[in-house]
This record gives C-alpha cells, sequence and structure tokens, in this order.
C-alpha cells in the first residue's frame, strides 16, 4: 500500500476518485503532485479529487502522509488523507494540514496560519462527536519548522476506532481530536478506501507536492 512516488506515473494500485481530466494528479522527482482544485470532502460535498486503495482488512493500521506544505498558503486550502467508506450517500473521514485566516478564533484579531483538521462526515452531514464542540477538530497553529506535516490516521480494529494525529518533524505525534467509533459512523457496505486528497474553497488553482504515503498493517502505535 505504501507509495514513495519514485516512478514517472501513478501506480495502478491507487484508484483516482472524482478525477479531474484537466487537472490529473502526476508523479515525478519522488513526489506526488496534487493539484489543489475546488471540491471538498465535508456534508454533503464528496467532490474533492482524490487518489484511494483497500485498507488493509480484519486487522489494525496506521496511514501516513507526507506533505510538502509551502504552496498550503491560502484559506481554505488543504492537502492530506481521506477516508472513504461511501459516496452517495457520503460516509468519509478527511484529516488535513489546511491554512486558516485565524487558527485562534478565540482570541482577538486573526493569528494566520496552517493547523491540522479532521472533519468525520455521516449520512451526508458533519458529525460533532460528543465531547466535542465542533466538526472541525484541530492541532491549532502548527510551529512548521521545516518543509513538510504530517497527518496520520490510526486505526484500531479491536476498538473499532480511528484517531487522527500530526507531526511537524515526522518523529513524534500528537492526537487532535476524540476516536471516531466506526461501526456506527463508517460501516456503509464494501469497507473503507484510504489514500490522498487537495482542495480550496475558490481561491484559486495550484499544486501540493506529497512525498510519501505510508501504511504499517498489524499496529496501532502512532509513533
Amino acid at each position: 500500500l505504501s507509495d514513495q512516488f519514485e516512478g514517472t506515473e501513478l501506480d495502478p494500485k491507487w484508484e483516482l476518485v472524482n478525477a479531474s481530466p484537466e487537472n490529473p494528479p502526476t508523479v515525478g522527482g519522488g513526489h506526488l503532485t496534487m493539484p489543489i482544485i475546488p471540491g471538498d470532502l465535508f456534508g454533503g460535498n464528496g467532490s474533492a479529487q482524490m487518489v484511494l486503495q483497500q485498507v488493509p482488512t480484519d486487522e489494525s493500521w496506521v496511514a501516513t502522509a507526507k506533505i510538502a506544505h509551502a504552496t498550503i498558503d491560502t484559506n481554505g486550502e488543504a492537502a492530506g488523507l481521506a477516508l472513504i467508506n461511501s459516496l452517495e450517500p457520503n460516509h468519509f473521514v478527511k484529516t488535513a494540514l489546511q491554512y486558516k485566516n485565524d487558527t485562534d478564533p478565540d482570541t482577538a484579531g486573526d493569528q494566520p496560519g496552517k493547523w491540522a483538521e479532521r472533519v468525520l462526515t455521516s449520512d451526508g452531514s458533519a458529525v460533532t462527536l460528543p465531547g466535542e464542540t465542533v466538526p472541525w477538530p484541530n492541532s491549532g497553529a502548527l510551529d512548521l519548522e521545516g518543509d513538510y506535516a504530517w497527518v496520520r490516521f490510526v486505526y484500531d480494529e479491536a476498538a473499532q476506532e480511528i484517531s487522527t494525529w500530526t507531526s511537524t518533524d515526522g518523529t513524534s505525534f500528537v492526537q487532535f481530536g476524540l476516536e471516531i467509533p466506526v461501526d456506527q459512523y463508517l460501516s456503509q457496505p464494501g469497507g473503507l478506501r484510504v489514500g490522498l486528497f487537495a482542495k480550496h474553497d475558490g481561491s484559486g488553482d495550484d499544486v501540493v507536492q506529497i512525498d510519501a504515503f505510508n501504511v504499517v498493517a498489524g499496529s496501532t502505535d502512532p509513533q
């Protein structure tokens, strides 16, 4: 499942979903170049262009994306991981690095920056889990001193839960948001597909480079 994008074409193990013929993802130079184009994975909107694979079955797994974040620089731009149970009706989760005009709404004025964000959608509606106050729990502003940011899903087969994590160095990961009960929110027929997406909310097209997609099967270790 893992992919370091070392070739010159997208590996056929990936399924391209919501394909944009004018703006397809490309591979070269050790990167997946993902177009940042209109779309989303939020509530009734499942239109983001994605590349997906089936998750490992009947076992836990950890999936991680390594994102070169420089071009995620305008409000509403995002790139990261998609976990799709079904589309129409929409049952999915996204966890992504996203640019925000204000990463600290509780403080006066705007504090622009980037945070890691998670949104769960079930039956076409964004879900605020019990114990959370918004459907987009996040890491708060990330201190991104290097060129990369990482986002991660951890699936616990025994608990039937998904958790979301982020890192600014690829080594130390911090959880944000509560665990998602998969059997409650993502239990439509067909199982789960995991992969990568990028999107914007109308700010203008761009591209983002993703240097690695790694999956570790049989593990729930977030580090």
